[in-house]
């Protein structure tokens, strides 16, 4: 059986005839009617392969919609930019071109199969002729194989028409390419396109959370001022008042008060105000207390006054130092809980018991007895080891306590000397204003003024104290000159114009001024404003008041010739008319507060109108609470509406403050 694929033979097995190049000088075919040989063939040819697309009907049609429908698909693929269809499109499309190629390159190539085995163009040419003729013997109904000249003829036109279709196909492939470039063309441009609008999409998200998270922000910040603003009308809406304040006497160390130490000083003095304002327990809500010689067993001396005078658990308790404005920071710090809303009432003071300071034992001393406290020197060895240690026996023993400032070394009376030098206050000068105080503290008691704040305080001895006892009406200049000064050989500062070691308590009580008014109290006074300074010890140790007073003014928005009333704690006599002297200096404005000029003149009819520590007294932590409680009630009696509050304290501390009636 013949082969298929084998192009020897027709297709009855007979063998084609070679097509072969014409030798020259051999003539042409002659010409038939109707036109040229070459004519006639071709349009027998054409209606052969009419007949033979009839002939095979249905079945081309629809390979021909197919490859047509193929074509399409690949023109859409190109238009639509999508790579790969347009590739699979593009094969199809050039399937055919291929084989157009393929069977025009078999026609026209005579070179022989190579070693390879590769079919020769005649070879092709022959079975694309044999496939022809075939379909036109079917068309035709067994129709005999065209004549030798005449298939060499067809197969040059064959051949022209492969020409033809190659060329075709290489301008579809060019023009699929060219669809491919296009689409990659596309689908890149495409693809920027999706990631510019993916960048927009980022940016606009971004303007989107940057503008909500700006309206956020605004809106943090308006809620913020708000709070604020509420806060502000909340504080003034809750100000703090003093309604009440009383003391105890107070007396000189050593004393009448000496069996009483700081905390049954504190009982004394809170307990006589509960009674006096008869506030109820339960309607307390803390203790700020202040102190400066604490008791080593219970240094917090405000809770230990709540425990003692049996005030329900939930009042609590706490204890501050300042030296000597312990007293007034106490108060300020519950004047400031009540108007943050901490608390609706408060005690606040403080007390000191110089009789009762514990002597303090040198360093040597506690290290060298240490093992016999602690049980660890059983044996005589150690026993004797640790008595070695103690020698000599001179400095075990106990020294004197001094107000000394620990960083520089100098007692408070050696800084009142070099206070009094620097700012040239005589001594004369000292003594004249020591008198003045006990003059006008004799005066107060005469008057009752001290009265509506001084309570009596029974001592465990069963004595009564009722009033102070260091206020001297009937002192005088010359007895005071008579006294030798305390710090210094040729010094300006005694006895006479300083105060004196004192043992004493202050309380007052404190409420809002709704609290007030719910449970029917009348506000003395509340606090305008209040400044706490720092200042160099070894400047001048006790100028801090020259300061700190500017500072309260300025705050509470007044200047000192608006004061009403001018409270300045007298520590020394030295100390007090440096402090005022700075207040009326320029050059202390300019340079010291940055001003242009002094902080002001002053009026010595409003300055210390009751005296001050040099007459009355100064238990360091009490000081500052009896201040306050004297101006209150100070300002009601002469229906005065401001007060300005001094304090110098140890460490170069300076505090101040300003009263106001409501």
């Amino acid at each position: 059986m013949a082969d298929e694929n084998d192009t020897s033979g027709d297709s009855h097995g007979k063998a084609a005839p070679k097509a072969r190049a014409r030798r020259p000088g051999q003539g042409t075919p002659a010409k038939k009617a109707g036109g040229t040989p070459a004519k006639a063939r071709a349009r027998s040819r054409r209606r052969s392969t009419k007949k033979a697309a009839a002939a095979k009907g249905p079945k081309k049609a629809a390979k021909t919609a197919t490859k047509a429908a193929a074509k399409k698909t690949t023109r859409k693929s190109t238009k639509k930019a999508a790579p790969a269809k347009s590739a699979r499109a593009a094969a199809k499309a050039d399937a055919p071109a291929k084989q157009a190629a393929d069977e025009a390159g078999a026609a026209t190539d005579p070179t022989p199969p190579t070693a390879s085995g590769t079919r020769s163009a005649g070879g092709a040419a022959a079975k694309a002729e044999k496939k022809k003729t075939k379909a036109g013997k079917t068309a035709a109904g067994g129709t005999q194989a065209p004549a030798p000249g005449k298939a060499a003829d067809d197969t040059k036109a064959s051949a022209k028409e492969a020409k033809a279709a190659a060329k075709e196909a290489k301008a579809e492939k060019k023009r699929t390419k060219a669809g491919k470039t296009a689409a990659g063309t596309t689908a890149s441009g495409s693809k920027a396109a999706a990631k510019e609008a993916k960048a927009e999409k980022k940016k606009t998200k971004a303007g989107e959370k940057s503008a909500a998270g700006k309206t956020a922000s605004g809106d943090k910040a308006k809620k913020k001022r708000k709070k604020k603003k509420a806060r502000g009308k909340s504080r003034k809406s809750r100000r703090a008042v003093l309604v009440a304040g009383l003391r105890t006497p107070f007396v000189k160390a050593f004393g009448a008060l000496m069996s009483m130490d700081t905390i049954a000083l504190g009982d004394a003095a809170t307990q006589a105000l509960l009674e006096r304002t008869r506030i109820a327990p339960d309607a307390i809500d803390g203790i700020v207390w202040g102190g400066v010689i604490l008791p080593s067993g219970a240094p917090n001396v405000g809770r230990e006054i709540a425990l003692d005078l049996k005030l329900p658990p939930k009042v609590e308790g706490m204890t501050v130092t300042r030296a000597c404005a312990s007293g007034l920071q106490a108060v300020t710090l519950a004047a400031a809980a009540i108007e943050r809303g901490e608390a609706d009432v408060m005690i606040a003071g403080g007390s000191d018991s110089t009789s009762n300071a514990e002597v303090k034992l040198p360093q040597k001393a506690v290290q060298a007895l240490a093992p016999l406290a602690f049980g660890k020197a059983k044996g005589m060895r150690e026993m004797l080891g640790v008595l070695s240690q103690l020698m000599p026996i001179t400095e075990l023993l106990p020294k004197m306590p001094k107000i000394a400032e620990r960083t520089t070394g100098e007692v408070m009376g050696e800084s009142a000397e070099s206070m009094a030098r620097r700012n040239e206050v005589s001594r004369e000068t000292q003594d004249a204003y020591a008198l003045r105080s006990h003059q006008r503290a004799a005066a107060a008691i005469e008057s009752g003024r001290f009265d509506a704040e001084v309570v009596p305080v029974t001592t465990p001895e069963g004595t009564v104290v009722h009033t102070d006892d260091i206020v001297r009406g009937d002192t005088s200049v010359e007895k005071l000159a008579r006294l030798r000064p305390a710090f210094a050989a040729d010094g300006t500062v005694t006895a006479g114009n300083a105060s004196p070691l004192t043992d004493g308590a202050s309380a007052v009580l404190l409420m809002s001024e709704e609290k007030a008014e719910e449970l029917g109290y009348e506000p003395l006074a509340y606090f305008k404003s209040w400044a706490y300074v720092g200042v160099d010890p070894a400047d001048q140790l006790l100028i801090g008041p020259a300061l700190a007073m500017p500072l309260a003014l300025k705050r509470a928005g007044y200047e000192l010739d608006a004061m009403d009333l001018v409270d300045v704690h007298e520590a020394f006599a030295a100390q007090v008319l440096s402090v005022t002297k700075a207040l009326e200096s320029d050059a202390f404005g300019r340079q010291r507060l940055g001003r242009s000029d002094r902080v002001g003149t002053i009026d010595w009819d409003r300055f210390n109108v009751h005296g001050g520590s040099i007459s009355i007294g100064h238990p360091f932590g009490a000081t500052g609470a009896r201040m306050v409680t004297t101006m209150a009630n100070e300002l009601k009696l002469r229906n005065a509406k401001t007060a300005l509050l001094g304090i110098c304290a140890a460490g170069g501390l300076g505090a101040a403050a300003v009263l106001e009636r409501p």
